[in-house]
């Protein structure tokens, strides 16, 4: 196709199960302007073979005479479209046929969003619905999320092609949690929404890459985590930054690293507000995170009335320090 609208970008590796399906869910979207480029990724399955079967004059195969991963075959995939939308793929999930239209549709009317995601279903090997996951919508919680894991389903995502592009792609030195990465630099580079409606499923199967080498992609993922948190704080401790990370799982601190901890969640926080500038609704949901956080850790060392309490306070003081902030909000619009 010349110049479409939305390339729909996949990668498929190995998945003839399902490919049948995902490629019909996207050949029966209420949008029809998109060109849909499908990379075969090395795969010794039935995967070509089904590829083949199909004769939509949308449809672009890409083989790769041999594997060379997510990554690689996504920036090969950028490179070859000529859209100004991507609109993100899997061989095993299911878009709903409204997707693209709403996808497209909520960039048109904000042009300062540059990458969009949506809510998701998570369904098994059969069909079945496990569970709904609803991510956070708004840019400045997003970006706050960011600092301790991704908040958007990869194969939901719709983005700006050309700002992908301008801040250098997928990373190539990532095998995994790639994704984790963009979503880091778009954050600094405009604006994060995602629709507060369910428009993909996702296949959660035993034995996938996310259950295989999920050890592997959270080490990634705290890296990448590090380093976006290094950007608003220059000098960071690298082990009370970890327990910031993990949100304190671990029962057995001292009273001293829980105050390091406590004093450095704060600071960030503080800062990131400095930078990110949000409304009221955003500092609100930011000191409920934080709130939340210290409240169960304060449950769990309830057998340590110096730490509970000191827990407990810290609680209070960042729900005060948010509600005055809202008020001096609400006084200077008023003046």
């Amino acid at each position: 196709m010349v110049n479409p609208k939305v390339t729909v970008l996949m990668s498929v590796y190995n998945g003839e199960s399902y490919l049948g399906a995902s490629i019909d869910s996207i050949l029966n979207q209420t949008f029809k302007d998109f060109e849909f480029i499908i990379i075969n990724d090395g795969s010794t399955d039935m995967t070509k073979e089904i590829l083949e079967s199909y004769t939509d004059p949308r449809i672009s195969i890409i083989n790769n005479d041999k594997n060379i991963g997510l990554t690689r075959s996504l920036n090969m995939g950028l490179e070859l479209a000529g859209s100004e939308y991507i609109a993100r793929m899997d061989a095993d999930d299911v878009s709903l046929p409204e997707r693209l239209e709403k996808q497209v549709k909520f960039l048109e009317n904000n042009p300062t969003v540059i990458l969009l995601g949506n809510w998701i279903e998570i369904i098994d090997d059969n069909g079945n619905v496990r569970s709904i996951t609803r991510y956070p919508t708004d840019h400045c919680f997003i970006a706050w999320v960011l600092l301790f894991k991704t908040c958007l389903a990869h194969p939901t995502v719709m983005y700006r092609r050309k700002e992908v592009l301008t801040i250098g792609a997928y990373n190539r030195e990532l095998k995994y949690t790639q994704d984790y990465d963009l979503w880091v630099r778009l954050s600094k580079a405009g604006k994060i929404r995602q629709i507060p409606e369910v428009l993909l499923k996702v296949r959660k199967s035993k034995g996938s890459i996310e259950d295989r080498f999920q050890e592997q992609q959270v080490e990634i993922a705290r890296d990448i985590a590090f380093h976006y948190a290094k950007s608003i704080i220059n000098e960071i401790d690298n082990d009370i930054f970890l327990y910031f990370f993990k949100k304190t799982k671990n029962n057995d601190l001292t009273y001293h690293q829980i105050k390091k901890i406590v004093s450095f969640t704060k600071t960030i926080k503080n800062k990131f507000l400095k930078i990110h500038k949000p409304d009221r609704s955003c500092k609100n949901q930011i000191a409920k995170d934080v709130g939340t956080w210290f409240l169960v850790w304060a449950a769990k060392n309830w057998k340590h009335p110096l730490i509970f309490f000191y827990l407990i306070f810290s609680t209070v003081t960042t729900r005060l320090a948010s509600l005055n902030s809202s008020r001096n909000l609400l006084t200077r619009k008023d003046t």
